[in-house]
């Protein structure tokens, strides 16, 4: 997990469930190290950035169309354009895809069942529109029937994690996993809000908002490579 670049809190929380089973067998073989034996990185809040540069988003679009793969290319169409987490994507059915479509807005339910309204472009439309008409009414749209959804978001994280050494700039040390993609989306909203008058605070909080989650110290871990071009930018001027 460490080698893919998940994030310590993934990690952290995927030790906690394999633990829980482990405690559950009775006269367990083997002893499970505690997490400090491990050097497992403390979770960090900001002074991380985890964007996807615009190369690297248009080259594994590229890949994905490569190994015929459209359904990877709407599903990371989407986290790019419209910043949603994951499961989220994979969540998606046709009712609520046509309802966007008309509308422009995703309802979207995200974690803790909180339902949100995030706007979507040009860009996402279209993919939305190709990936509705392959599959039948009521269906998810990235899930096939009877397959499990779970199983089908590791195939795709497999995917990204397999292609990135063929897309990532020279140089970068970023892990390439679909969350980052939620990072370009925050990264980019920002910016464009603070272009278009708000003020930092104005403009996270509608961040915040679009992200599916209400507080500031978590739309700045978001936000991060923003601010700092924003505050570089500042002291060229």
């Amino acid at each position: 997990m460490q080698n893919r670049g998940l994030a310590a809190s993934t990690i952290k929380t995927d030790l906690g469930a394999l633990r829980f089973f482990h405690d559950k067998i009775p006269n367990a073989k083997h002893i499970l190290p505690d997490n400090d034996k491990l050097n497992l990185e403390k979770r960090k809040f900001g002074g991380v950035d985890r964007c996807w540069s615009e190369r690297e988003y248009e080259l594994m679009l590229a890949e994905c169309k490569k190994a015929g793969r459209e359904d990877y290319v709407a599903i990371i169409t989407i986290a790019r354009h419209v910043g949603l987490r994951v499961h989220e994507i994979f969540r998606l059915d046709t009712a609520t895809v046509r309802l966007g479509l008309k509308t422009g807005i995703l309802v979207v339910r995200g974690k803790g069942g909180l339902i949100r309204q995030v706007p979507i472009n040009e860009t996402t439309k279209l993919e939305l529109e190709k990936s509705l008409k392959l599959v039948s009414s009521g269906q998810k749209l990235f899930v096939d029937p009877g397959d499990k959804t779970h199983l089908a978001i590791k195939r795709l994280q497999n995917f990204i994690h397999y292609h990135k050494k063929f897309v990532q700039d020279e140089g970068s040390t970023k892990p390439m996993t679909m969350h980052g993609l939620r990072h370009s989306y925050a990264s980019e909203n920002y910016q464009k809000l603070i272009a278009s008058g708000k003020s930092e605070y104005e403009a996270r909080k509608q961040v915040s908002e679009w992200l599916g989650h209400h507080r500031d110290e978590i739309t700045r871990i978001y936000t991060y490579s923003a601010e700092v071009d924003s505050k570089d930018g500042e002291d060229d001027v």
